[in-house]
């Protein structure tokens, strides 16, 4: 059987992702702003837009949102709501400070 996937080229899938991943971001955005978050996307379309030539393509895998310290308790509530999970040692609650929290969804 032919494989639809196997005819999509590698860019176009690469493409696909992270139109994917765009559409997720800003559906975060939306949830936190909804509650009165605030967040600064720190990567992927930002700074692709900012740092490289139109015509050059950067792929990206996940994105990065910064929201104040005060709000990281409803950020995360947001996030387990949509449906996202802790990754890795990010998911052992005290086990140390950290600036950041991975989350996969």
């Amino acid at each position: 059987m032919d494989d639809p996937a196997a005819r999509v080229s590698p860019e176009l899938q690469s493409a696909i992702r992270t139109l994917a991943l765009d559409r997720l971001t800003a559906d975060v955005v939306t949830e936190f702003r909804d509650r009165g978050i605030r967040s600064i996307l720190l990567k992927g379309p930002a700074l692709a837009r900012w740092l490289y030539a139109d015509k050059e393509w950067r792929g990206y895998a996940d994105c990065d949102l910064l929201v104040s310290p005060q709000d990281v308790p409803a950020a995360e509530a947001v996030l387990e709501r949509m449906g996202f999970e802790r990754e890795g040692l990010h998911s052992i609650e005290g086990d140390w400070q950290k600036y950041s929290s991975a989350w996969t969804g």
